[in-house]
């Protein structure tokens, strides 16, 4: 058994160098890791500007379409939005 398990690893050690031997190649591995991880942080990066940015403009609509608001960074009359958010709320 004990045979067994030293030709494997001498299998594996001459199929996969260590990094003293070939130290080129594991620089090359390593370097590529490192490559794809920077891609997927830019991409997530993206993702969540992009979120944020619709989620900006989702609220900005929401903003301006509330009867309080008038869509020019000031308000209209309390009351008329009062009396429509309790016509609302009697309708249901």
């Amino acid at each position: 058994m004990f045979f067994v398990c030293v030709s494997l690893t001498h299998y594996h050690v001459t199929m996969h160098p260590l990094r003293e031997e070939n130290g080129l190649c594991y620089r090359q591995f390593h370097h590529r890791l490192l490559a794809i991880g920077a891609e997927i942080k830019k991409k997530r990066r993206q993702s969540q500007d992009k979120y944020r940015h619709n989620m900006r403009l989702r609220h900005q609509m929401n903003l301006d379409d509330h009867p309080v608001h008038d869509g020019q960074g000031g308000f209209s009359k309390v009351s008329d939005a009062e009396s429509e958010i309790t016509q609302m709320s009697l309708s249901l």
